[in-house]
């Protein structure tokens, strides 16, 4: 829990505190919105929003959270449920398994919903497992926490269907694993 805590502190602090610091070499370059940062062994790992851009949600590392380069996609093409809208990647893992969490819009209704893609690798060979939170007409922005072993997934409701903007917590490993029949 405290190493999650970290992360976000790193997510909403890092780039600023190193433009702060006069050194502009240190950030990733170009529109990296809604970062995730995971930390396996001693590097850092970064995915961020890719909105329409392909390959969808590029993959940063670094060894001293200074210097970054590409590491790989979570996507080389999109997943088949996929109309676009590429959002808001959440990294996590669980023993051997690395998930991102993300945001996308559905061909079927264009509406945005909460996906899961999962590896074995931090920065490559993500299998998608399509939508797992289909809420009202939006759901976005998800964020996993491990809260002393019960997991947690929350993620916002946009309010798009009469309803007030919600921020919507639940709890269980169904939301992480109900695709996973092994």
């Amino acid at each position: 829990m405290e190493n999650r805590f970290l992360y976000l502190i790193l997510i909403f602090t890092f780039p600023v505190n190193l433009l702060a610091q006069g050194n502009p070499g240190a950030v990733i370059a170009g529109d990296f919105a809604d970062p995730s940062i995971i930390k396996v062994d001693h590097t850092y790992y970064a995915v961020g929003t890719s909105s329409e851009w392909a390959p969808h949600f590029p993959i940063y590392k670094s060894t001293d959270l200074k210097s970054w380069q590409q590491s790989g996609y979570v996507f080389d093409k999109a997943p088949e449920w996929t109309s676009g809208s590429f959002w808001a990647p959440e990294y996590f893992k669980i023993k051997d398994t690395y998930y991102i969490y993300y945001t996308a819009r559905r061909k079927s209704d264009n509406t945005s919903y909460i996906g899961v893609a999962t590896s074995k690798f931090p920065d490559r060979g993500f299998v998608d497992h399509g939508t797992i939170i289909t809420f009202g007409k939006e759901a976005i922005d998800a964020f996993v926490f491990d809260d002393g072993g019960q997991l947690y997934i929350s993620f916002k409701a946009y309010g798009l269907d009469n309803r007030p903007i919600e921020l919507v917590i639940r709890s269980g490993m169904i939301f992480l694993m109900r695709w996973n029949k092994h």
